[in-house]
């Protein structure tokens, strides 16, 4: 299946439970309750479905397509493992919808817990259906989506589709990944403005081979260099909702 994407990010004014980073709002979510009135807003636990402290082994973005550290190499780059450093080769937990607070077993401050009511490592695809019922794609169409941020912190999205009636797991997600349509997406604010912004897409470096990935195309608060000058190394994460704790506050 393959249909083309316009883009939309919403920024919300009032964000609550910002300790994630977003999810889908439009079409709505078929499972997390996430849809385009809400934004940004993740009192529902929209934003705790995810995969959490999980590294590729080697860069394949392009530096032009960096949101982060763009113009170091090696050692001292401290987000050279992160996942959108090779864009869609991350391992996945559960089936690739999400699982509850980003980790099969283990809860990780700042982010890394499951929505209230729901066990950690709990897979998303399990959840009930939303009573909007699946949203309805046209084969080789042009779809208009959105994502809400929760907390910026850089990256960037792709977009795939796996069908509901077989099994869903990451390699069906992974036949399904779909192409951007046209060259900007759209800034929404809550009175209804939007705002085009030019949108910087790649297809090299990118798992599948060939298919597109987007750069976050809202500016982090530094994009620059020498992180290791101001952070120092980075520490490994550490499991609990210790929030003094030296990792977390790094």
């Amino acid at each position: 299946m393959r249909a083309h994407l316009l883009v939309l990010v919403l920024l919300f004014a009032r964000v609550r439970d910002a300790a994630a980073h977003g999810h889908l709002t439009w079409p709505p979510s078929s499972r997390h309750g996430a849809n385009i009135h809400h934004g940004a807003d993740c009192g529902a636990g929209q934003c705790y479905w995810f995969s959490n402290n999980v590294e590729v082994e080697s860069q394949t973005l392009p530096s032009s397509h960096r949101t982060m550290e763009p113009e170091l190499e090696g050692g001292a780059d401290v987000w050279r493992k992160s996942p959108w450093r090779s864009p869609g080769a991350a391992p996945v937990y559960g089936s690739g919808c999400g699982v509850a607070g980003g980790h099969p077993t283990e809860v990780y401050a700042n982010g890394g817990t499951p929505p209230a009511g729901v066990a950690v490592g709990f897979d998303g695809k399990e959840l009930p259906k939303a009573k909007l019922g699946p949203a309805k794609w046209t084969v080789g169409g042009v779809a208009e989506v959105a994502w809400a941020m929760a907390a910026n912190h850089a990256g960037g999205y792709a977009y795939r589709l796996c069908r509901a009636d077989g099994e869903v797991n990451e390699e069906c997600f992974r036949a399904g990944q779909l192409e951007f349509a046209g060259d900007d997406s759209s800034i929404l604010y809550p009175n209804g403005t939007r705002v085009s912004i030019p949108r910087a897409t790649v297809a090299t470096g990118t798992t599948p081979a060939g298919s597109q990935w987007a750069r976050n195309g809202i500016p982090t608060c530094r994009t620059c260099e020498r992180a290791y000058d101001m952070c120092g190394a980075p520490l490994a994460p550490v499991a609990g909702l210790d929030y003094g704790s030296p990792g977390d506050k790094q």
